[in-house]
């Protein structure tokens, strides 16, 4: 009876464990980093989505009726890439790290939308080219395949840093990003005040934030699960040291121990006592 006290006392315990991590968590570099990339997703992504309409409209002098079919190809660009990307993954993964495909996704992804920008900030400065909307319409299914590489690279390395908190991480990371998708398109529009509608401006800024993002948040990208590191700072009291050391996987996440086990420390405690 004794050992079926302290048994249920340990797993009343870890009933109790918060979901919610402690602020430090959210200052570790790789969470700073999927974070941000997240946040450059949605600001580049929302960006077009508001912007490239006016775009046809003031410099190509194309309505939404014919700028539509243009602006439409990037969805299917962007259906065919997501499935090239999935089978790239398990090919990368079955021969490098985990570690390693996110970072080669996340540089995929900012270097292609940086690329179809600056591209587009070239092609500006060329008028009357009578293939400029059909060259912009490409660009923009560029960026789109690259933004779609953002699936497997920070997307998912969501999922690879924690278990226990993956909840909390994700709902920090997708409000800081709602955010962004709020303030780019604001941002740009005063950019446009501010150059006097200069379109070459607005894509160079993209290029420049998307090439920014793979110098600064990809390195510090990592698969490496962080849930054992802070498991000793949330840990209740009255939960046994067998609890915490149980065993880990390959990601770093902590096995937690089965109620048997539980059950036979708890009899091998009472024979001490006796």
């Amino acid at each position: 009876q004794q050992g079926s006290k302290m048994n249920g006392h340990a797993n009343g315990s870890k009933a109790q464990e918060s979901t919610m991590p402690p602020l430090r968590f959210f200052f570790q570099p790789p969470v700073l980093s999927v974070i941000f990339q997240h946040m450059s997703f949605c600001g580049t992504k929302y960006m077009f989505i508001a912007w490239m309409p006016q775009y046809f409209n003031q410099h190509y002098g194309m309505g939404p009726e014919q700028s539509a079919g243009y602006l439409s190809m990037e969805k299917i660009a962007g259906l065919c890439s997501s499935f090239i990307y999935t089978a790239m993954e398990g090919w990368i993964i079955s021969r490098r790290t985990l570690t390693f495909s996110r970072r080669f996704f996340a540089i995929l992804a900012f270097v292609l939308a940086g690329f179809a920008a600056l591209t587009q900030a070239v092609l500006h400065r060329q008028p009357g080219l009578t293939w400029a909307p059909l060259m912009t319409s490409v660009l923009l299914c560029l960026n789109t395949c690259g933004l779609m590489a953002h699936v497997v690279g920070f997307r998912s390395n969501y999922n690879d840093l924690t278990a226990k908190y993956a909840g909390a991480l994700y709902g920090v990371g997708t409000t800081c990003a709602t955010a962004a998708s709020y303030a780019t398109p604001l941002a740009a529009a005063y950019l446009m005040r501010a150059t006097n509608n200069d379109w070459t401006v607005l894509f160079m800024s993209s290029c420049v934030f998307n090439w920014i993002a793979v110098m600064v948040f990809v390195p510090s990208m990592s698969a490496r699960r962080l849930d054992t590191s802070f498991a000793k700072m949330d840990k209740p009291e009255g939960v046994g040291q067998s609890d915490t050391h149980a065993g880990d996987d390959r990601n770093g996440a902590t096995t937690p121990v089965s109620a048997s086990e539980n059950q036979v420390h708890s009899e091998e405690s009472v024979r001490r006592r006796k």
